[in-house]
């Protein structure tokens, strides 16, 4: 529960709400199991005391035979405290978990959901510089539930649609029907991320990222286009409205 606090916690900082973070934050880490990487590994199954005991040291085997809690949830929960603390000016405390948290990610460099947990979390904490490094360091691309669409939304709400057509163009490998080797190796290779390139009107990111794919996108692109002409709605629409008054209406 802590844990998901911490990306709250987070959340709320990297909006504009620092009391609130702050606060919130102060309760989590108040909990002895939640003070630093090593207790935090203490409390997971299968976790040698030894090795966390260290400092930052998780151990390499953490999600291997055994280890009863996936290595994937435990590399979201430091970068989700990395970054909570860092948002709120702890510092000292939010590189003690950011190293934690890349320590695990050198251990599984082809597991995308350790690792870009830490890319979102540097780069909600205005951290963008380390945060484009960290997918460097890595092996292939995102795959499996969303391949990476949540770090996507995070990018395109920042503005910071380069660095996606950077992911797009040089390093994703264009899906050719009639070569097996070429599916599943680009970056946000998930239906989800046509929505989110639509809502945040960015049409030709859109039509890049179907090119790569070689996906029909004709459905998603006039909302791109409507929503790059005229800003994302800041309320619901009439017929959002109409539905909204009609589900509650009084009978």
């Amino acid at each position: 529960m802590r844990e998901h606090l911490a990306r709250i916690a987070l959340t709320l900082g990297a909006a504009g709400f620092r009391a609130e973070a702050t606060t919130l934050l102060s309760r989590i880490l108040a909990g002895a199991d939640s003070g630093s990487p090593a207790n935090l590994a203490r409390t997971r199954p299968g976790t040698n005391d030894d090795l966390a005991g260290a400092g930052l040291g998780f151990p390499a085997d953490l999600a291997g035979p055994g280890a009863g809690w996936p290595v994937d949830l435990v590399g979201a929960d430091l970068a989700a405290f990395g970054g909570a603390c860092a948002v709120v000016g702890r510092r000292d405390e939010a590189e003690r978990w950011f190293a934690a948290a890349r320590e695990l990610a050198d251990g599984h460099r082809s597991n995308w959901t350790v690792r870009l947990p830490l890319v979102w979390a540097l780069t909600e904490c205005g951290r963008e510089e380390e945060a484009r490094a960290v997918p460097d360091e890595g092996q292939g691309v995102p795959k499996g539930q969303h391949a990476g669409v949540e770090w996507l939304v995070c990018l395109l709400r920042r503005g910071e649609t380069d660095l996606v057509r950077l992911l797009l163009e040089e390093r994703s490998v264009r899906y050719e029907p009639d070569k097996s080797h070429t599916a599943g190796k680009s970056w946000f290779d998930d239906w989800t991320a046509a929505r989110a390139f639509a809502v945040y009107g960015q049409p030709d990111l859109l039509r890049l990222w179907a090119d790569v794919r070689q996906a029909s996108v004709r459905e998603h692109l006039p909302l791109a286009e409507r929503v790059a002409a005229e800003g994302r709605p800041t309320g619901p629409d009439p017929s959002q409205l109409t539905d909204l008054t009609a589900g509650h209406a009084i009978s």
